[in-house]
């Protein structure tokens, strides 16, 4: 059952009469290098593509002429092994 904002209030006064602290979530820092995210976006781009290749593949009859077989053969006629091959900037001078 949702509280009223009273109950509320009266709460987070508890809270802070107690010296409870507050909790604070945060997202863990990215720690990769940009290389490295690049590839695993490429890596995701490619596993994306293949799964809509394959909704594509099974996509009943009735459906084939549709919008939404129009848009996944888009997506699977890209080209996305360019990307791969792509080389990177390293940095600072060390091009």
């Amino acid at each position: 059952m949702a509280l009223s904002g009273a109950e509320r209030a009266r709460r987070y006064r508890e809270r802070r009469k107690s010296g409870e602290k507050p909790a604070r979530y945060r997202r863990p820092a990215d720690r990769r290098s940009r290389p490295q995210r690049w590839h695993d976006a490429v890596k995701e781009l490619l596993a994306l593509q293949a799964e809509y290749q394959q909704w594509l593949d099974n996509l009943p009859e009735s459906l084939q002429d549709s919008a939404t077989a129009q848009a996944l053969s888009q997506i699977c006629d890209l080209d996305l092994s360019e990307l791969e091959n792509v080389e990177l900037p390293r940095g600072f001078g060390r091009d």
